[in-house]
């Protein structure tokens, strides 16, 4: 948790929301809550970095005041377009 906490804070994720991809993601990867925690901390990273090519499908990265999105919500509005990317 502290991986996946200091790393996902950074990019405007609240605690409920880090437990709660944490928790998917080991549900999916049983014991292995460290490669989790790494995986997510990338995938948050590259969303920022990907902003432009996500808003081609109409994905946000930033809130109206400029500051960051939680990673929670970049992937909620993603999951739905997924399949057209």
């Amino acid at each position: 948790m502290e991986v996946a906490s200091s790393g996902l804070a950074t990019y405007g994720n609240e605690l409920s929301e880090i437990l709660g991809l944490v928790t998917a993601g080991t549900e999916i990867m049983t014991g292995r809550s460290s490669q989790v925690a790494r995986g997510l901390s990338t995938i948050a990273a590259r969303i920022v970095k990907n902003k432009d090519a996500l808003a081609e499908y109409g994905i946000t990265v930033e809130n109206t005041d400029g500051s960051l999105k939680s990673t929670f919500d970049v992937l909620s509005e993603l999951k739905p377009k997924w399949d057209s990317m």
